[in-house]
């Protein structure tokens, strides 16, 4: 395949290109959707799978300095500029929101002005550097969804943001929900021999975003009642202290394992009963989809995944509208004692949302985009 004359070059700058999933899996897709097209492309990441390489292709991989989140962001920014400055002026410079305020297409996937952040119990070290960081976020956030021709949002939800909370004009926002991988044969909906678990999957630290201290206190409820046998299971990158600290004083510590976010989630929903999903702010809920497209049921607060909003009406039954304890833990209760039933239905909403490939997802990213700039 020949590369048009007329091809609109594309310049992407995020963290990582790979297949391991979360939103690094959306980058992979579509890199590869461009590369195959034989594009002119330019990547600009930490890390990039070499089967992105092509002869359309530039690839460009800075060091996390220190491994550091915040200064790895900023450093591909700059590395970012660097490559724009050499490219045609009708370039397609692709950012997600504030990692890259001057990309005139902006990928946003959450939306910080929506999340204030809740660190009541956090070190007043923890709260300064952590509200530093939040100005700083939002400032560039505004900055990048009002210079972008383009906004590219994940859920309908993320639409509502950015339009209510930042003002950007309707007009110039696409919704492009997520595309998702196929699920082996026998992937899904067999028992399995491993101890009642429940799963919790998400990024620790101190902020309560995720709800972990919702799920945390509803299994309080749960193990003063005989018949309950289940433990959590939570798994996520960042510091699990805080919450060891909860489970030790809520005296569930011997209930709760928590392990490093690894890259085989599937591993760890497969041996799962139920996802416990309570986050507070969710733009869209990548764990919560792989959980129902390999037929774990989850459940999840009512309005603050965008995920759900796929689901329709048929979501309602995965959904808890308190953050109660006791109400989440009957649920919870509920929704193992009709566990049979339960996975029935969350297999058949998981083939509807593995209908739609990652293929197809990059397909429409591209035509979607392309077609503002023509």
């Amino acid at each position: 395949m020949v590369t048009p004359a007329s091809a609109v070059p594309w310049l992407i700058v995020n963290s990582a290109f790979n297949e391991r999933g979360g939103q690094e899996r959306a980058n992979f897709a579509l890199a590869r959707e461009l590369v195959n097209r034989r594009a002119p492309v330019t990547l600009v990441a930490h890390e990039i799978e070499p089967v992105l390489e092509g002869p359309t292709v530039k690839t460009v991989r800075i060091p996390r300095p220190l491994g550091s989140v915040f200064l790895g962001e900023r450093v591909l920014e700059q590395a970012a500029l660097r490559e724009r400055a050499r490219m045609p002026e009708r370039t397609i410079f692709l950012g997600n929101a504030g990692n890259c305020p001057a990309a005139n297409a902006s990928w946003v996937h959450f939306v910080h002005a929506a999340w204030p952040g809740e660190l009541e119990r956090a070190p007043l070290h923890v709260r300064a550097t952590v509200h530093l960081r939040k100005h700083d976020a939002l400032r560039r956030e505004r900055l990048a969804v009002t210079a972008a021709r383009t906004v590219i949002a994940n859920s309908e939800r993320t639409r509502d943001d950015l339009v209510r909370l930042l003002g950007v004009q309707d007009s110039k926002i696409r919704t492009i929900y997520f595309g998702a991988d196929p699920v082996e044969k026998g992937a899904h909906g067999v028992p399995h021999p491993a101890e009642p678990t429940l799963l919790f999957v998400g990024a620790l630290g101190w902020d309560r975003r995720k709800g972990l201290d919702i799920a945390l206190n509803a299994l309080a409820v749960l193990s003063r009642r005989p018949s309950f046998r289940h433990r959590l299971v939570v798994a996520g990158a960042g510091s699990a202290e805080p919450w060891r600290e909860m489970a030790t004083r809520l005296r569930i510590i011997d209930r709760v394992r928590f392990v490093n976010f690894v890259d085989d989630v599937p591993a760890l929903i497969s041996r799962a009963d139920l996802l416990l999903s309570p986050s507070r702010y969710e733009s869209y809920g990548l764990a919560v989809q792989e959980a129902v497209c390999a037929g774990l049921p989850p459940l999840v607060l009512t309005g603050r995944t965008g995920f759900m909003e796929r689901l329709g009406g048929d979501g309602e039954q995965l959904s808890v509208p308190e953050e109660d304890p006791l109400l989440w833990a009957n649920r919870i209760e509920g929704a193992l004692a009709s566990l049979p039933e339960l996975r029935r239905r969350v297999q058949e909403l998981g083939e509807r949302i593995r209908a739609r490939s990652w293929e197809e997802f990059a397909r429409d990213f591209v035509a979607t985009v392309e077609s503002s700039w023509s």
